[in-house]
């Protein structure tokens, strides 16, 4: 039973990555997808620009089969080369009768361009482009910041790699560029350099869980819905998807689930999604979060 005060949750879960984004997908996309964008489960990291797109669910794959949980959407969206989603799971998207596109660069940060200009595609405009840097296992604050719906998100991994922001961000006619996270990860020599005298601003925190709650509290500003999607902060690969929920924002919690429901609380959070199985997410982790 529910103890007074006590956040309410329920877990999104599989046994393998790519069986976790199936149900985050069904859970906020129900099995009405018009389009659906496909990651590699074995390093996700494309995963995390599309979701901002807004239009379908990101699901992963194995490389082997395509898994679509049953769904049969209209258009199938492949994210990165070959190396990340192999020939043979174009070809069965292809044999499914679904349109189907790769959204693929030289690199992740072209990979991510690509996806940018699918977004304009999508939306139009955008207002803002979300800058931060390519780690190679994702970057905790793209994955929080995956849930924004105002703007692409462009990564970089190197000075060398920064310098090819700017004409990026002129090409997609954005009004504004903000950095996610502090300078120690996006410098402000880089975030100026890359706006080319555009507006800048930065969503940042002391560590990645105050940098994801300084952007859930930005999202919630233009996204409705009172769930809270609660991932682990170490273990990112199961949250890379979340981002394609449309009813909510995203935290990430410590081992020890300090600070979470406070955070939940000021989100004003009806409750708690957890995504991801014991393994990641221990019982634990989610009992501390769930009740401060």
């Amino acid at each position: 039973p529910a103890v007074a005060g006590e956040l309410g949750h329920e877990r999104l879960a599989g046994p393998s990555g790519v069986e976790t984004s199936l149900a985050v997908a069904k859970h906020t996309w129900g099995t009405d997808w018009k389009v659906v964008y496909v990651a590699s489960n074995r390093n996700p990291v494309d995963a995390l620009p599309a979701a901002t797109i807004g239009d379908g669910p990101v699901v992963l794959t194995d490389g082997k089969s395509l898994n679509l949980g049953g769904v049969k959407p209209g258009k199938i969206v492949l994210l990165g080369g070959v190396g990340a989603v192999p020939q043979v799971i174009e070809d069965q998207a292809k044999a499914s009768g679904a349109e189907v596109v790769r959204l693929a660069g030289a690199d992740r940060n072209a990979t991510a361009v690509s996806i940018a200009k699918q977004w304009v595609k999508v939306n139009g405009i955008p207002k803002n482009v979300y800058v931060t840097k390519n780690v190679g296992s994702g970057s905790p604050d793209a994955v929080a910041a995956s849930v924004l719906r105002d703007g692409p998100i462009l990564t970089f991994t190197s000075d060398a790699s920064a310098a090819a922001l700017p004409g990026v961000v002129s090409e997609l006619k954005a009004g504004k560029v903000t950095a996610l996270g502090g300078t120690a990860v996006v410098p402000d020599s880089v975030l100026n350099t890359a706006a080319g005298g555009k507006a800048t601003a930065r969503l940042a925190g002391a560590n990645r869980y105050e940098t994801a709650f300084t952007i859930a509290k930005y999202a919630k500003s233009q996204k409705s819905g009172s769930i809270v999607y609660l991932a682990s902060g170490t273990a990112l690969k199961d949250a890379m998807v979340a981002g394609a929920a449309k009813d909510g924002v995203i935290l990430l919690s410590p081992a020890n689930g300090e600070g979470v429901k406070a955070k939940a609380d000021a989100l004003g959070a009806s409750k708690l999604m957890i995504i991801g199985g014991t393994g990641v997410m221990p019982d634990a982790t989610v009992q501390a979060a769930t009740t401060g």
